[in-house]
């Protein structure tokens, strides 16, 4: 993950034909939810629903750890009334609240696009996720108390301000809008 770090950054042409590529309008404003598990899902797909009466123009990238519970998750999506498209159909006039990852080795690309990102795994004990790639876009990072994988990792990133650690999906949904709001 060090290693492609640096090969990260792109040209903003690039950054619109991704954005085109996956259905993103220019003026979307895109919220990566990375590697999530169980027990995660649900809270920030609640807490999407609610900053979208603030920010209608947000979308979420929601990226299951496990890609097998995406169905699961895509049900999930529809009864809290909110559109979601699998990463595996096609783009073309399909609207959508949610990009579903259903689909493995295409998160890195789609962290480019986020202007926050959540990593998974952290608001539950699963010990976090490699918060690597997005911090090779430069991007808000947000995570939970439970990053013990990558203890040292997100030490060094809270304390300079490349990351933002939250303890509980209400923390989670304040460190959201005031990311949003800046």
């Amino acid at each position: 993950k060090f290693d492609n770090a640096l090969t990260g950054f792109t040209e903003p042409l690039e950054d619109f034909k991704l954005r085109q590529k996956w259905g993103f309008h220019p003026e979307d404003r895109i919220w990566v939810a990375g590697s999530t598990h169980p027990g995660e899902e649900s809270r920030v797909v609640e807490i999407f629903s609610d900053l979208r009466r603030e920010y209608p123009s947000l979308k979420m990238i929601l990226a299951p750890r496990h890609i097998e519970r995406s169905q699961a998750l895509a049900d999930l999506i529809r009864r809290q009334g909110l559109r979601v498209r699998l990463s595996s159909r096609p783009a073309e006039n399909l609207q959508f609240d949610i990009l579903l990852l259903d689909q493995l080795g295409i998160l890195k690309d789609l962290y480019q696009l986020a202007d926050v990102v959540f990593m998974g795994g952290s608001l539950v004990k699963r010990g976090g996720q490699n918060p690597i790639e997005p911090a090779s876009f430069r991007k808000a990072i947000v995570h939970g108390p439970f990053v013990f994988n990558f203890q040292n990792i997100y030490q060094i990133f809270d304390q300079e301000g490349g990351a933002c650690r939250v303890q509980d999906g209400r923390d989670l949904a304040g460190v959201l809008k005031r990311i949003l709001a800046d």
